[in-house]
């Protein structure tokens, strides 16, 4: 899941974990959570193509999308099915939720 050229990244987010800075670990790893989410989400629904970075041509895969239970052409999103429900609802709070994880 973790491409080799992301390595120094984690490396680097751990190294702060080690230094009990768990604030700047968790702001180095937000990225690589979306962009492995990404990746998931792009091959689970086989679309390749939603593998993109941020252009401002090209419309971005976003976590509300990631997380959608629906595509944008209806279909259901395969995410729930290849991540479980249970983990695709933490997700949804953590990430989605404007009001915060849901008690």
């Amino acid at each position: 899941l973790i491409q080799p050229s992301m390595m120094p990244y984690w490396e680097r987010a751990l190294e702060k974990f080690s230094e009990q800075r768990y604030g700047h670990y968790l702001l180095m790893l937000l990225p690589q959570l979306e962009h492995g989410l990404r990746r998931v989400f792009a091959v689970v629904n086989n679309c390749p193509h939603r593998m993109l970075t941020a252009e401002s041509s090209v419309l971005y895969t976003t976590f509300d999308e990631i997380l959608s239970p629906t595509l944008q052409d209806g279909t259901t999103n395969q995410m729930s099915s290849e991540l479980g429900n249970a983990h695709l609802e933490l997700l949804l709070d953590i990430l989605v939720h404007p009001d915060g994880p849901r008690v």
